[in-house]
């Protein structure tokens, strides 16, 4: 078990990819919309979709416009549509089912956040949590969300597709806690810390310069949906429990090289986390 988790345990290389759907699918939305204070974009349909609470999508593509030899390869074997907008149901990879010839990778920029800011109520949130919505919609966190979720596919395409698989046997079985792969909480298998990782390896390539001198704390700041994870674990297991996944983390981290000098100490619960 050691050994298979080591091997699947590697990080793609797939910044090329990243930077693509960035520039295609966000970048405009969101420097028009930081332009103005993040009230408005240069978008009008598409910022009355969000107020109005609708899903609303900027771009979609399939897999085989992608740049990376990795997604490429992947393409060839495992299909996917890449949707690139503003969903309820968020960021995901949906494998293919048997009748279908393309799964599904969805990219969303924080719904209710945009929902909040465009339909002006900042009023009724306190500073720290405004912060936290900023750093949503900040370029280096979207591509941290890209990466995440195009590792997913890649994970599932050169692993022996242990992510439908284990989806597949989750369906059939009628158990949501399959899923989980025996861990208490399903962000804490290594499927979730590989993409997790991938995520991080974003935000610090935006990061070089200072990287060794932030901490966890600063990091799941920087990375809030780490931040939103770590809160949700302690809310529903503890500290201890929070603990271990902070630990999964910093292992993996050093194993790849993207352990800053500042990162060895946990994020405390539950101040440095969204509670």
């Amino acid at each position: 078990m050691r050994l298979y988790s080591y091997l699947i345990e590697k990080t793609f290389i797939i910044s090329k990819d990243v930077a693509y759907i960035w520039k295609e699918a966000f970048e405009n939305f969101i420097t028009s919309l930081k332009k103005s204070g993040y009230k408005k974009s240069k978008f009008p349909y598409v910022d009355s979709q969000i107020k109005n609470g609708n899903n609303v999508t900027l771009l979609t593509l399939g897999s085989s416009k992608l740049k990376s030899k990795e997604a490429k390869e992947s393409h060839v074997l495992n299909p996917v549509i890449i949707k690139c907008g503003v969903y309820s149901n968020g960021s995901l990879y949906q494998p293919k089912k048997d009748n279908e010839k393309e799964g599904l990778i969805q990219i969303s920029i924080h719904k209710s956040v945009l929902n909040l800011l465009f339909n002006e109520k900042q009023s009724m949130i306190s500073q720290d949590i405004i912060e936290d919505f900023y750093q949503e919609l900040n370029p280096e966190r979207i591509k941290a969300t890209i990466a995440h979720e195009i590792s997913h596919w890649l994970n599932d395409t050169f692993h022996n597709y242990n992510i439908s698989k284990t989806l597949d046997k989750a369906r059939e079985l009628n158990n949501v806690d399959i899923v989980k792969l025996g861990k208490k909480d399903v962000n804490m298998t290594h499927f979730e810390i590989d993409a997790q990782i991938h995520g991080i390896k974003q935000i610090k390539m935006q990061n070089k310069k200072n990287w060794d001198k932030l901490t966890l704390a600063d990091l799941f700041f920087k990375y809030v949906s780490l931040k939103t994870i770590g809160g949700q674990i302690y809310q529903r297991y503890g500290g201890e429990v929070g603990d271990i996944w902070q630990k999964m983390l910093i292992k993996r981290l050093a194993r790849e090289k993207l352990l800053g000098k500042n990162m060895k100490k946990f994020a405390k619960y539950p101040q440095d986390f969204r509670v």
